[in-house]
């Protein structure tokens, strides 16, 4: 079936502060339960505030739609080859089903502004300076936003088990497939415990000599 979506193209200027933290170690001396003196390095974290200015374009941030797919799960059978699509022609549609989308663009676009934040918030905690950083808080500016209307072909598949209705997806352009399928409580449990039993016999086995 042809799947209605939302694609969403964005200008991005954001202002970000974080934390930084540099590494580093000191030398320790303290008395140990015996009564020795031991002496260690233990590592500190030097903490120096920064900030900065970060830009980025978005390209075809995609949403579904369809609000009988749920985003995760089409996330999963990403990415559709979009250098591909084409203008709409009623002829390319002959012979296949056709969804009108449930979700509106205005209601698209929410789910895409969530998504253009995660990114950024991923891309600046990669520029952060430092060895490692935290309260990273990132204040963007959207501009230049546009979208577009695509149907994208998807294999929909779905099945009743024990009153559960489970989807299968297979991306009609790539052939890449994600499914959700039934769990059993009983056999995880089963297989922990025969982990948790594994584990303390390796460790309680006796050293080879």
């Amino acid at each position: 079936i042809y799947i209605p979506f939302w694609t969403y193209d964005a200008s991005t200027d954001s202002q970000w502060t974080a934390e930084a933290g540099y590494i580093y170690y000191e030398t320790v001396t303290r008395t140990d339960s015996q009564g020795n003196t031991v002496t260690e390095q233990v590592q500190r974290i030097r903490w120096v505030p920064v900030g900065g200015f970060f830009q980025h374009a978005f390209d075809d941030v995609l949403v579904i739609g369809s609000k009988g797919i749920q985003q995760r799960m089409v996330e999963r059978v990403y990415p559709f080859p979009m250098e591909k699509t084409v203008n709409y022609n009623s002829q390319f549609m002959a012979g296949w089903k056709a969804e009108v989308y449930g979700l509106d663009v205005k209601e698209g676009f929410e789910i895409a502004d969530g998504i253009m934040d995660n990114q950024l918030h991923s891309l600046i905690s990669g520029i952060v300076p430092g060895d490692t950083h935290r309260f990273l808080s990132v204040n963007t500016h959207k501009y230049d936003l546009t979208f577009k209307h695509l149907l994208l072909p998807v294999w929909v598949a779905a099945y009743d088990y024990k009153g559960k209705i489970y989807q299968v997806l297979v991306n009609g352009a790539t052939g890449e497939i994600a499914g959700d399928k039934p769990y059993s409580t009983i056999k995880i449990v089963f297989a922990v415990l025969i982990g948790i039993i594994v584990v303390v016999h390796e460790r309680g086995a006796p050293t080879p000599t």
